[in-house]
């Protein structure tokens, strides 16, 4: 979502989002409807978490109430990661992230809204799509031997290499065996520009800790699941010619904190990204606590168990992450209520 943002902003559009929308203390209802029916469209981005999400679904009822009381196109969908879509947008077209790059979907999206502004309606607006589709690209492409792709596939083995190594001392080796592997590594990351190297601290850390400072108080399964995660998401911006956002890294348990007037259970956690450090509160509601795992979303089960750390999973990528992040047992909303 945020990487169609940055494209749609690209290009010279006004783009309206929770982050940018909201503020600590609006109503959520409110500001939202207000947003919504100011906007020319709403771009929905449809996939398998936002179809289980009652705010998304009540966003998609407002527009499309308001597209049907105008008799115009307001909800422009776009298809990522193969869900199914809502019966309510079963007969509309969509744009198909999981075909074409990212780039290509924002030129199909302003191409229908530019269509139907003009007044020229859905047929015009399929024909622009259409148009569009002769330029398109799938997603993910890369020029064939792209070299910051090529850069980031070699950093990849590398740590994989480390994490081998570093299996190997728990099986009885001897820690001088990560030494290696690790030299290799870091030369891999000297190789990359500055840009990238800062959006991988994860990755960077693990070149450059000691057993005592990292490897013997981590635990190799959920480090490799992160790492995986950022190693992916930095191949994907340079593969998409996305620029690439330096990444936050979590330093900090600050453990269980108050949580004013709020009806939640709240814990303070810390992220760093170069000298800038920044303080995250993570709002548990007392009923998604109180509720049994059974029957909640993913993302909730492993923030009860987690103490909300694996909330920080969404914000590390974020430029410029929220203070606050609340968990409800529909989901996580990256600007809580007041």
């Amino acid at each position: 979502m945020l990487a169609l943002v940055e494209h749609l902003q690209g290009q010279g559009l006004d783009i309206r989002y929770d982050q940018v929308v909201l503020n600590i203390g609006d109503s959520l209802i409110q500001k939202i409807s207000r947003e919504i029916a100011d906007g020319d469209f709403l771009v929905a981005v449809i996939s398998p978490d936002s179809v289980e999400s009652g705010w998304c679904q009540r966003e998609l009822s407002m527009a499309a109430t308001q597209g049907i009381n105008q008799q115009s196109v307001k909800v422009l969908p776009v298809k990522f990661r193969a869900p199914a879509m809502p019966p309510m947008l079963e007969d509309t077209v969509w744009a198909d992230a999981d075909r074409d790059n990212v780039e290509t979907v924002a030129r199909k999206l302003v191409a229908a809204m530019r269509a139907n502004l003009e007044g020229r309606g859905d047929d015009a607006a399929r024909e622009a799509e259409a148009a569009e589709e002769a330029e398109g690209e799938p997603a993910h492409a890369e020029m064939p031997g792209d070299v910051g792709v090529a850069q980031i596939e070699e950093v990849a083995q590398r740590a994989w290499d480390v994490f081998q190594a570093w299996t190997g001392v728990w099986d009885a080796g001897n820690v001088r065996d990560l030494d290696d592997p690790q030299r290799r590594l870091r030369w891999a990351l000297d190789a990359l520009p500055d840009r990238a190297r800062a959006a991988l601290p994860l990755v960077t850390q693990l070149a450059s800790s000691d057993w005592d400072g990292f490897f013997a108080n981590a635990e190799p399964g959920e480090s490799e699941r992160e790492m995986r995660d950022e190693l992916r998401t930095v191949r994907t911006r340079i593969a998409q010619g996305l620029p690439v956002v330096g990444r936050w890294l979590a330093v900090s348990d600050d453990g269980r904190v108050d949580a004013g007037n709020r009806d939640a259970t709240a814990y303070l956690w810390g992220i760093q990204r170069g000298q800038e450090t920044r303080r995250i509160t993570v709002f548990i509601s007392r009923t998604a606590m109180e509720s049994t795992d059974e029957g909640l979303p993913q993302e909730v089960v492993a923030a009860k168990s987690t103490h909300g750390r694996s909330v920080l999973s969404t914000l590390v990528s974020l430029d410029d992450p929220p203070r606050q992040v609340m968990v409800t047992t529909a989901g996580i909303s990256l600007t809580p209520p007041g």
